[in-house]
C-alpha cells in the first residue's frame, strides 16, 4: 500500500523513512503523531473530571426533582437554562446554588480540557488536511466556553441575592433591582451566544474531531465514544464511558504506533 507525502504528494512504498521525491522524513510524523496521542490522553483524563461533574450535577437534579418536584436543565441543554424556573420553597435555594455553581466549574474544566484537544488537532493537522475543520470546532469550544463562563457568571452573581429573597410561601415574590436587570439580560445574552459556540463546536470540533481520529488510527474506541457523548445529552453519566474509551483509544493508538503494526504514514490525498 502506497503512502503519499504529506510535503509534495509523491506516493511511496509503505514502510518508507524518507520521500523519494523531496526527503521528507516519515519518522517526523510518527513522533508529532505521538505527541498528539499523548495531548488526546490528557484531554481524556480532564473529560473524565468533567463527567464525574456533570454527573454529580446530573444526580442534584435528581434529588430536586425528586424531593421538591422541581426540574432543571442539565448536560449542555443547560447552556440555554436560566431564570427560568420558578421555585416554589426557600430549600431549593441549595440546590440552585449548588446547580449553578457546579455548571460553572464544568465549564472552566472543559475549557482546560479543549485546549488539550486543540492541540492534539493542530499537531495532526500539519500532515493531514482532514484536521483542519475539528481545529476550527475546538476553537469555537474554547470560545464558546469561555463566553458561558462569564454570562453564567454574571448570572449567578445576580442570583444568589434573589434566592436569598425568596420567602417560605409560593406566595412570596423576589425582584431584582432595576439597575441590575440590564446586566442579567447581557449575561443571559453572552450566555446563549457562547451556548450556541459550543453547539456548533461540539458538532465540527468534538464529534467530528473523534470520527477523524478513528478512521486515522483505525480505531473503533473512538467512534464508541462518539456515540456515547451523543446519548450523554440525554443521559449525563454516559459521558464517564466516553471518557474511558477515548483513554483506552489513546492507548492501543499510542502502542500500535509503537510496535509499528499501524501505518502511521498514511496521509490525506
Amino acid at each position: 500500500m502506497p503512502t503519499r507525502c504529506p510535503s509534495c504528494g509523491t506516493h511511496n512504498l509503505l514502510g518508507a523513512i524518507k520521500c523519494s521525491g523531496c526527503q521528507f522524513s516519515f519518522e517526523h510524523i510518527s513522533q508529532e503523531e505521538m505527541k498528539s496521542l499523548k495531548n488526546l490522553h490528557v484531554f481524556a483524563i480532564i473529560f473524565l473530571i468533567t463527567a464525574v461533574i456533570s454527573t454529580l450535577d446530573f444526580t442534584i437534579n435528581v434529588l430536586a426533582t425528586t424531593l421538591y418536584g422541581a426540574s432543571f436543565n442539565y448536560g449542555l441543554t443547560a447552556v440555554f437554562s436560566g431564570l427560568t424556573t420558578s421555585f416554589s420553597s426557600s430549600n431549593l435555594t441549595i440546590f440552585v446554588l449548588l446547580f449553578e455553581a457546579i455548571l460553572v466549574a464544568i465549564l472552566f474544566v472543559q475549557c482546560l480540557s479543549f485546549i488539550y484537544l486543540r492541540s492534539s488537532f493542530i499537531k495532526l493537522r500539519e500532515f493531514d488536511f482532514n484536521f483542519s475543520t475539528p481545529t476550527t470546532g475546538t476553537t469555537l469550544l474554547i470560545v464558546g466556553v469561555i463566553l458561558a463562563i462569564i454570562g453564567f457568571g454574571v448570572l449567578l452573581a445576580f442570583l444568589i441575592p434573589l434566592l436569598g429573597s425568596l420567602g417560605p410561601t409560593p406566595s412570596s415574590q423576589a425582584t431584582l433591582p432595576l439597575a441590575a436587570l440590564g446586566a442579567v439580560a447581557l449575561g443571559g445574552f453572552v450566555g446563549i451566544i457562547g451556548g450556541l459556540l459550543l453547539v456548533i463546536g461540539y458538532i465540527i470540533g468534538l464529534l467530528l474531531g473523534l470520527h477523524r481520529l478513528a478512521r486515522k488510527f483505525e480505531e473503533s474506541y473512538f467512534d464508541f465514544a462518539l456515540v456515547m457523548i451523543i446519548v450523554a445529552l440525554l443521559f449525563t453519566p454516559l459521558e464517564l464511558i466516553a471518557a474511558i474509551l477515548i483513554i483506552m483509544g489513546t492507548r492501543k493508538s499510542r502502542q500500535r504506533i509503537e510496535d509499528g503494526s499501524l501505518d502511521a504514514l498514511m496521509a490525506s490525498p
